[in-house]
């Protein structure tokens, strides 16, 4: 009885360090192709100048970019865990993604915080729906602001985003304290397949721009 139990744990350990040995270089191959996607993506407005990981599934991408606007960016890459089954299995569950997030300074600290989500599509099935998206009647809602203040103008801030053609953040923070400026995406957005890829960094310097014109 005892001998078997202890095989069966002897097994289970040897079965768990191979899973976590196979998708710890899984991950560490996969970084090599994100890195690629991220020199593409940020083109002449910028440069990776290193790499640094914080865990099995996190790194941190310090990036020189050629805009002003931006002290001490960087690039934080959260993929799905896959080290663990546990972990793999709760992430699978949670329908957790690859992201991104972009942190940077301003040269001039913003005067209050704002957390601003993105918009997400929603719909209601049926089983005459058609697939043609061109037919769907599409309503677009303003933009909802809580605040606690009576003072605000958030113009520059918002009007740069609805301007712009990617809306892609899964969200997105201004704050007074360092880093000053904090957006994430998910990591396909900055893949080859997107046709945005090139516009991301793009979006966050106008975002930026507006961000330094308002009076936050």
């Amino acid at each position: 009885m005892l001998g078997t139990l202890a095989i069966s744990v002897l097994v289970a350990a040897v079965l768990v360090t191979a899973w976590y040995l196979t998708f710890s270089r899984y991950n560490r191959r996969r970084s090599l192709i994100i890195l690629n996607w991220l020199e593409t993506a940020l083109g002449a407005q910028g440069e990776v100048i290193g790499v640094e990981w914080t865990g099995m599934s996190r790194f941190r991408v310090p990036v020189r970019l050629a805009s002003g606007v931006f002290r001490r960016a960087s690039l934080v890459v959260d993929l799905v865990p896959r080290e663990l089954p546990f972990h793999w299995l709760r992430s699978r569950w949670r329908k957790q993604q690859d992201t991104v997030m972009f942190c940077a300074d301003l040269d001039v600290p913003p005067a209050m915080n704002l957390d601003l989500a993105g918009h997400r599509w929603c719909g209601r099935t049926s089983r005459h729906l058609s697939l043609d998206v061109q037919r769907w009647n599409v309503e677009q809602s303003t933009p909802l602001v809580l605040t606690s203040r009576e003072d605000w103008e958030l113009g520059g801030v918002v009007n740069s985003l609805l301007a712009t053609p990617h809306r892609d953040f899964l969200d997105l923070r201004i704050s007074k304290r360092s880093p000053h400026l904090r957006a994430r995406v998910a990591l396909e957005a900055l893949s080859p397949a997107s046709p945005t890829q090139g516009q991301v960094f793009t979006v966050l310097r106008e975002l930026a721009a507006g961000v330094s014109t308002s009076p936050l």
